[in-house]
This record gives structure tokens, C-alpha cells and sequence, in this order.
């Protein structure tokens, strides 16, 4: 990958974020801290993942919420994840929801056709 594709890409994380508090949301925010340091020309875009949607105030890298069991907020999720040139995945079980948490396996599919 040449120098300048790499310093303009836009990365995108999936997993809980603060203000969350656990542990992948902390190491999220900070692997997005790092891999898009200010000042750098790369983005971080956050999906993060929520029990219930619009009920966080979320820092503006936030660019949408996953919510377990709404496809409503996998279809946001799928379209701003097209947006991204690269996503990292933080995986827990009960992040995503669904028997053995499913609906994190795209399975090679588009995010808005993941069985919940």
C-alpha cells in the first residue's frame, strides 16, 4: 500500500465505546486514538454497540449505533460502514446479541442481512 493511501484512510471500529465502561470499550477508543492520531490526515469512524438506541451522547467519531435485535440500526450500521476503508471488529460475546452472537458473523454477507 503506497504511503499516501494509508495516510488518508478512514478507519472504522465495531464494539462498545465511552461512555461505556468496560474493557473493549477503553480498548477501542484507544486503538482509535492510535491508529488515527490527530494531525495524521486518517479518520476514525466508530459504530458502537448499545442496548438501546439514542441514549448515549456519543463523541463525534461515533457514526452510528448497533443495537441488538433492531434492524433498523443494522441498516445505518451497513451504510456507514460502506463509508469505511477498513474496520476493525472488537468482539465479546453479548456485544452483538443473538444466539452465539450472530449477528457480529457477516459471513461474507452484507451487514444488513445478518440474521439477528
Amino acid at each position: 500500500m503506497e504511503q499516501a493511501i494509508v495516510e488518508q484512510l478512514f478507519v472504522g471500529f465495531v464494539g462498545t465505546y465511552p461512555p461505556t465502561r468496560c474493557g473493549i470499550a477503553t480498548f477501542t477508543a484507544s486503538l482509535a486514538k492510535a491508529m488515527a492520531p490527530a494531525g495524521s490526515g486518517r479518520r476514525a469512524g466508530v459504530v458502537s454497540c448499545v442496548e438501546l438506541p439514542g441514549v448515549v451522547r456519543h463523541a463525534p467519531e461515533v457514526v452510528a449505533e448497533l443495537v441488538p435485535g433492531a434492524i433498523a440500526s443494522r441498516e445505518v450500521v451497513a451504510a456507514a460502514l460502506d463509508e469505511l476503508d477498513v474496520v476493525v471488529l472488537q468482539h465479546e460475546f453479548g456485544i452483538f446479541g443473538g444466539e452465539d452472537a450472530r449477528a457480529g458473523r457477516s459471513q461474507r454477507r452484507p451487514w444488513s442481512e445478518v440474521d439477528p
